[in-house]
């Protein structure tokens, strides 16, 4: 960073955090989210940090107190790419907490975020969270009998891809992504996209 004149907090302090994070080193985590912001007042928890210093500088209701503060200030931000990570943590500290109807209703905000600005990674993880405090359960008999043709179309789906880009990467017609939507959600007893099982996504 200090290379290329970017060794600034607003930019390097989420990835500095998130690095501490990783190593277990609180005390530096909790640090770089009160360095100082691109407007200069310390505290405030910056897009690409808040995150960070939530998951692994805080713990109970440090944590959740954090985790709450970074997504009122993404929000403001409109950072859907931050906000989606944020409030995935959130949904996941809100299932530990035993708080399984809020951990999914943020969970599910956390999955249409990250699906419409691309984020797969964070999709993964938000639905990751809504199946543990919701099954979505999906018989081996039921998988199985998705055609190659099927599948591939159910795991972009799954990962949040609209017909017309599921058609455009494939090769295929709009008509024939709705045809096999059709099937797959009869095959699978699902009513909606959102419902599909994250098993699908990670074949995405």
């Amino acid at each position: 960073m200090r290379s290329w004149s970017l060794d600034l907090p607003a930019w390097s302090g989420g990835g500095g955090a998130e690095a501490w994070a990783r190593l277990g080193d609180a005390e530096q985590v909790s640090a770089r989210a009160g360095a100082a912001g691109p407007a200069g007042r310390r505290g405030v928890p910056r897009a690409g940090c808040g995150t960070a210093v939530a998951g692994g500088g805080g713990a109970g209701g440090t944590r959740a107190r954090l985790l709450a503060e970074a997504v009122g200030v993404l929000e403001r931000r409109e950072d859907r790419y931050e906000l989606a990570r944020a409030l995935t943590d959130q949904a996941a500290a809100q299932a530990a907490a035993h708080r399984k109807k809020l951990a999914k209703v943020t969970a599910q905000r956390a999955l249409d975020l990250a699906r419409a600005c691309g984020a797969k990674a964070v999709c993964l993880e938000a639905a990751r969270v809504i199946d543990a405090v919701e099954p979505r359960r999906c018989s081996e008999d039921a998988m199985l009998s998705l055609t190659k043709a099927e599948q591939r179309v159910a795991s972009l789906a799954a990962s949040g891809y609209k017909n017309r880009e599921i058609a455009e990467r494939l090769f295929v017609t709009v008509s024939t992504v709705e045809q096999h939507l059709t099937r797959v959600f009869r095959k699978l007893n699902v009513r909606q996209r959102n419902e599909l099982p994250i098993s699908l996504m990670r074949t995405a």
